[in-house]
């Protein structure tokens, strides 16, 4: 099985996280991106959640004199979509629009430093594909995120300067 943990953006993995938590949802029923799986059981409770576009807002860095490492960073904002699929699908969409905005979902947001804006649209995918089977819902959601790397850097106690005179 070929390795797609490079394939997945931080955004998926940042939002998979939030909504696996949020709702108490089975890990192994949140799928990230548009990576290829098999559904054999369409009354499975699947969510997939897809990275559609993200620009960077903000590129910081700050330097911890006291450990010596600087810290780069960008802050970034992802605009999502979720794919409720089996036959909750409905209830967990719903659940996914009241929760988000409740003491848990704000904790979630804050503990894993992420911010899940309300739905921008709501679009029953079954009806729009004149789909037959298994109800499926789609949310559009923007977050914002961060992500960080430290680099050792030593720090200049005193500055050394060599003062050439051309004569």
């Amino acid at each position: 099985m070929p390795d797609i943990s490079s394939e997945i953006s931080e955004s998926e993995l940042q939002l998979s996280r939030f909504i696996r938590d949020l709702l108490d949802h089975g890990e192994q029923l949140i799928k990230q991106g548009e990576i290829n799986f098999e559904r054999d059981d369409f009354t499975l409770d699947f969510i997939v959640v897809s990275e559609i576009s993200s620009v960077p807002l903000s590129i910081p860095k700050k330097f911890d004199s006291d450990a010596e490492v600087m810290t780069y960073a960008v802050s970034m904002s992802a605009t999502m979509t979720i794919d409720f699929f089996g036959d909750n699908a409905n209830t967990l969409r719903l659940a996914f629009m009241q929760l988000g905005n409740s003491q848990k979902g704000y904790e979630l947001q804050r503990d894993m430093e992420l911010t899940v804006h309300n739905p921008s649209t709501s679009t029953s995918l079954k009806q729009l594909t004149g789909a037959q089977y298994s109800p499926r819902f789609q949310l559009a959601v923007n977050i914002r995120y961060n992500e960080t790397t430290d680099v050792p850097t030593l720090r200049i106690d005193t500055a050394q300067t060599n003062i050439i005179f051309d004569t």
